[in-house]
């Protein structure tokens, strides 16, 4: 059998949601309505940005060369995101 991934509550519209559900508002960074979104950029040497994770578990925002948030044109993150990531660490 194939392996299926069912959408919960908190994947849409990526962590924000689960912020907001714990009481926090989420700043929402280049636009978008929340962080998940992928959003034209000219930051980090990409064309479009959205949140992602880094190799260490905290949250960066993911840089893309191309056209939209493809994995495969990744170009880098900025892991200038330690209000958003301490946000989670009251979670904890």
């Amino acid at each position: 059998t194939g392996r299926h991934f069912i959408n919960s509550f908190f994947t849409y519209g990526g962590s924000d949601k689960l912020l907001k559900a714990i009481g926090t508002n989420p700043q929402v960074f280049y636009g978008g309505d929340s962080n998940a979104d992928c959003v034209a950029s000219n930051n980090g040497g990409g064309a479009y940005s959205t949140l992602g994770c880094a190799a260490n578990g905290e949250f960066i925002m993911g840089y893309f060369d191309g056209n939209s948030c493809d994995g495969n044109y990744f170009v880098g993150g900025d892991n200038s995101f330690s209000k958003y990531n301490s946000a989670f660490n009251t979670v904890k």
